[in-house]
């Protein structure tokens, strides 16, 4: 009875842990909102974006929602040039795995809560 009386308390606290917004949404006109989220890649600001808009349409108590549009920007990195293409080449081979670590990618969800 205590392990079954655990096991529902952390399955309480994990899943209500979840339910916080993590990016940033704002109410549009037209019951739209538009939810940015930032992450380090593609798959984790989807689903940041998801969890964003799960939340907000449970909070207006219509589950679901429908994405509208979706934007993805992804810095480039820098473009240097010394006129030489030896060492250009080199700068933008040096530069690449820096570059690949420290993007950030921001992805902006439009989307509408279903009913």
């Amino acid at each position: 009875m205590k392990i079954l009386r655990s096991l529902i308390i952390v399955t309480a606290t994990v899943s209500a842990g979840c339910a916080t917004i993590q990016g940033s949404v704002v109410p549009m006109e037209g019951g739209q909102y538009k939810a940015v989220s930032i992450a380090g890649n593609k798959y984790t600001a989807h689903k940041i974006a998801d969890n964003d808009a799960s939340v907000t349409c449970k909070k207006e108590k219509r589950p679901g929602y429908i994405v509208l549009s979706q934007d993805v920007h992804e810095p480039k990195p820098p473009e240097m040039q010394t006129g030489n293409k030896f060492a250009d080449t080199a700068l933008q081979i040096a530069s690449y795995g820096y570059h690949e670590k420290h993007k950030e990618v921001e992805l902006t969800t439009v989307f509408k809560c279903n009913g």
